[in-house]
């Protein structure tokens, strides 16, 4: 069974694991926004150096993200999530700009970036809405320059509102999940830490027991036990070094009759009135 890490050290495991996942998703998305170029040559049928150049700035944004994800601090992992947000806003807006404005093919795609954007923004939702709102306003701008009619406007509002509000909810309760998944694996972490610590218990417990078990040689006369080595020893000595038992002597009242016959026993209140009446 593998043993889940100590409680203080569950929060950033669980993050890093998250964010591999996430530096996954980025990976991907930096070689599609390449491979996209591709396509749009094929259906422009010219070349365009300037969509080229943004696409291959945005890839690498995200790639460096990615390395960030991997292997970065929390600090500089957000930093980075920032700029990667507005980064992509900006960049998306300029994409539009050189790929025909209110007419560019990758208008529909500004609705996917604003539904994205706080879902891959983490702890910093706030930032993943205020990159969707940016890239919203900056669209709204280029289509009412272009002279949208107030259909395509209202379409803006609707699909790319919508969007943005969206992801908003999915960013948090993606957010809610993780925290409480988090709060799972640590009270499972410290019931296993906690039940490591019994076992550790118990098994010095058990390690202090002693016992004596199997056939004792005792000398019929003077009750000495022979021990491993072949010393005969007194009982109580021999009892003492097997167990933790120790020993006090008195005397029983029979030996106290036998031995000391004129004094009455203590204990025999009853024998003592009867022998009185007889």
């Amino acid at each position: 069974m593998p043993q889940p890490p100590a409680s203080q050290d569950l929060l950033a495991y669980r993050r890093a694991t998250a964010y591999r996942e996430t530096s996954i998703f980025l990976a991907l998305a930096g070689a599609v926004i390449l491979l996209a170029h591709g396509v749009e040559l094929l259906h422009g049928g010219r070349p365009n150096w300037p969509a080229l150049a943004i696409r291959v700035v945005w890839a690498a944004l995200f790639w460096c993200q990615v390395g960030l994800l991997r292997r970065g601090g929390h600090r500089a992992l957000l930093a980075g999530t920032a700029v990667m947000i507005l980064g992509s806003a900006v960049l998306d807006l300029a994409l539009l700009h050189v790929t025909g404005r209110s007419a560019s093919p990758l208008l529909p795609f500004t609705y996917v970036l604003a539904l994205t954007m706080p879902l891959v923004a983490f702890e910093l939702q706030g930032v993943g809405v205020l990159g969707g709102l940016l890239l919203l306003a900056g669209t709204w701008l280029m289509l009412r320059a272009d002279g949208v009619p107030p259909a395509g406007m209202i379409a803006l509002f609707n699909a790319g509102g919508g969007a943005l509000v969206t992801g908003w909810l999915l960013g948090r309760a993606l957010m809610r999940a993780r925290l409480a998944e988090e709060t799972r694996h640590l009270a499972l972490a410290e019931a296993f830490l906690t039940y490591q610590g019994l076992v550790a218990e118990l098994r010095e417990a058990l390690a202090s027991v002693k016992t004596l078990s199997g056939l004792l040689p005792v000398c019929a006369w003077c009750h000495r036990v022979r021990s491993d080595s072949g010393y005969w020893e007194k009982l109580e000595a021999y009892v003492s070094a097997h167990t933790d038992a120790t020993f006090s002597h008195g005397m029983c009242p029979s030996c106290l009759a036998t031995r000391y016959p004129e004094e009455e026993p203590a204990k025999e209140p009853e024998k003592a009135r009867d022998r009185s009446r007889s």
